[in-house]
């Protein structure tokens, strides 16, 4: 599977972008920032980006949220590429990143900061006072997308000489054939200090997607008494598909829907199910009947998706009472982490 950077493409123009985020607090923003878990370098970085200071949660979340997702793709091309069966194969993912997901990102990005105006005069400090908008968030946000889009490019380009199929754009040239404009006269892009990079690049990690898997954003058999169907208890549908395609490829359930039950995995779909809540996955209530959901109908509910019995409640609640275990498990589980909240 070639890397992709669907995330940055769905904060330009999707439901993660912070036009679309609007409402949200600077309180919740604090509160999604302590959620995220860093992201970590398996191969040492040549260049970092280093933006000014974020002054607000809502910009400290989305930089960090955009920095974990350039150190996931550049984590999964040195994956493609060193287990790509031949220079054809290594070329065509070089060649994809280079040519076509960052220039279509770039592309897609200056559009958006031309439409709406963005630039850095609405977030630089202006006769010395500090500027607070909703406005300058998002032109905080969008600037520092522009500089890391960049340093991607810049990054793969020279790691991979050999396996470039057009001339390779200097920095210069990047700021001036995507954004029209010329490189920041204080160095934005600089190079990454010396790190020290804990583990090797795990397979596990960067799972190959196995196309035989659709998620199902509906019931997956009749619902019994007893328990609420799909759309009652579900608050995002196409979120909670990218949920369970991540389930099917960590080894959780098969194409159809059945646990696999391997040793310990009960457990772990415990915590699992709590981390879902936390994220706030589940509508509160049903209004015909006017019903609340509770945690019980929730474990009830992914148990019977999944085909799980006997039932995981006992070791839900377990989970339930000790936070730290289930901040344990997403430690040993990098990608529990990267559960989006809805």
């Amino acid at each position: 599977m070639t890397p992709n950077l669907e995330a940055y493409r769905s904060m330009i123009h999707l439901h993660e972008s912070p036009r679309q985020m609007r409402n949200i607090s600077d309180p919740r923003f604090r509160e999604l920032l302590n959620e995220l878990q860093a992201s970590h370098y398996k191969v040492q970085p040549k260049y970092e980006v280093y933006f000014e200071k974020a002054i607000t949660d809502k910009r400290r979340f989305f930089i960090k949220r955009m920095e974990n997702i350039a150190i996931d793709y550049i984590n999964a091309i040195h994956l493609a590429v060193k287990e790509s069966s031949g220079d054809k194969q290594k070329t065509f993912h070089v060649y994809t990143a280079l040519s076509r997901t960052l220039p279509a990102l770039m592309g897609d990005l200056n559009q958006l900061m031309e439409t709406c105006n963005y630039s850095e005069s609405l977030f630089k400090p202006q006769q010395g006072k500090i500027q607070l908008s909703v406005e300058a968030d998002e032109a905080f946000v969008f600037e520092y997308l522009k500089h890391q889009l960049i340093r991607l490019y810049l990054e793969i380009s020279e790691a991979y000489p050999n396996h470039r199929k057009n001339q390779a754009l200097e920095l210069d040239e990047l700021y001036m054939k995507y954004f029209q404009s010329v490189p920041p006269q204080e160095a934005v892009i600089n190079d990454a200090p010396k790190m020290v990079i804990e583990q090797p690049i795990s397979e596990r990690e960067f799972p190959v997607v196995d196309n035989t898997f659709r998620a199902i954003t509906g019931d997956v058999r009749n619902t019994p008494k007893g328990i609420f169907t799909y759309s009652q208890i579900i608050k995002n549908p196409s979120q909670f598909a990218r949920f369970e395609e991540q389930l099917f490829l960590n080894l959780y359930i098969n194409k159809d829907y059945q646990f696999l039950n391997k040793r310990g995995q009960k457990s772990e779909m415990a915590a699992i199910y709590n981390i879902l809540i936390q994220k706030n996955y589940f509508n509160p209530r049903v209004f015909s009947p006017n019903q609340t959901i509770e945690e019980t109908d929730i474990v009830r509910f992914l148990d019977f998706r999944y085909n799980i019995s006997p039932s995981t409640d006992k070791l839900f609640r377990n989970f339930r009472k000790e936070p730290k275990r289930i901040a344990d498990f997403q430690d040993k589980n990098s990608w529990t982490r990267h559960i989006l909240p809805c």
